[in-house]
């Protein structure tokens, strides 16, 4: 009887593992999807944030990863990256910015977080997210699992620009969208800096995907499926197993891997 529990138990069992640039990308880019995900299955959901930001806001920063990540019930932990100094155009002048390195050092942590971490799948920011630390996270986990050989599902979600080939929407409640603006006003440091985040990239974002998004998974003419508030994302196996195009509504489990 005791082996029987156990090997059910495992058997429903799934990892998830978050590669975030920054503090409040876990809330941004997937914070929908990890409610559902979290609600629904027996799921365990860690997120790496690559680095804590401006070094003078360290603290700060991680006692807000760490209340967000409570809140969406998942663990928080820090990769461990050294960020580089490189210089930027800022208002048409030359400035240095802490930037997450594209380089060997960083790709062997991400690569050993993976290794240790054995996750079904990963989140990340995709190719094309505007900003530097977003592209770097990109890069560095793309790779590190061309070295990485058992199969993994990685989910490219988008903030700051849209997915060029969009092949999955998860549908979140009016619920799940609260609690991803909850999650969200932990991150506190960020919502005073930038006025309008939250109408913007939580509940705008949440809104408009249906109708940017159905017809390009489903195909033209297809309607949004009566859906009024989704996350979008990008389904990629690292292996040569194809992700099937879905819009994954409420009346339906996030089943993603299958």
């Amino acid at each position: 009887c005791i082996k029987l529990i156990i090997t059910s138990i495992s058997f429903f069992f799934m990892k998830v593992v978050l590669f975030s640039a920054h503090p409040d990308d876990e809330v941004l880019g997937a914070g929908g999807l990890i409610t559902r995900l979290k609600r629904e299955d027996t799921i365990e959901i860690i997120n790496y944030s690559l680095t804590y930001g401006n070094p003078s806001q360290v603290d700060v920063r991680r006692n807000e990863v760490s209340a967000a990540c409570k809140l969406l019930e998942i663990e928080s932990k820090n990769a461990g990256l050294s960020l580089v100094e490189k210089t930027e155009i800022v208002s048409g002048k030359d400035e240095q910015k802490l930037r997450i390195p594209k380089d060997d050092t960083s790709i062997g942590i991400v690569l050993g977080i993976i290794q240790n971490e054995k996750p079904d799948i990963i989140i990340t920011h995709h190719n094309n997210d505007a900003h530097p630390d977003h592209i770097a996270a990109n890069y560095l986990v793309n790779s590190a699992l061309k070295v990485y050989h058992p199969e993994v599902l990685v989910l490219f979600h988008r903030i700051w620009k849209d997915l060029s080939s969009p092949n999955l929407l998860v549908e979140i409640s009016n619920e799940d969208l609260e609690r991803k603006a909850n999650a969200m006003r932990y991150h506190e440091s960020e919502v005073t800096r930038n006025i309008g985040l939250l109408d913007v990239f939580v509940y705008a974002h949440a809104s408009t995907a249906p109708l940017l998004y159905c017809e390009r998974i489903l195909g033209w003419g297809c309607p949004n499926q009566g859906i009024k508030f989704a996350e979008p994302f990008e389904a990629v196996y690292n292996s040569d197993r194809r992700f099937s195009p879905r819009v994954i509504s409420l009346k339906d489990k996030v089943n993603i891997v299958s």
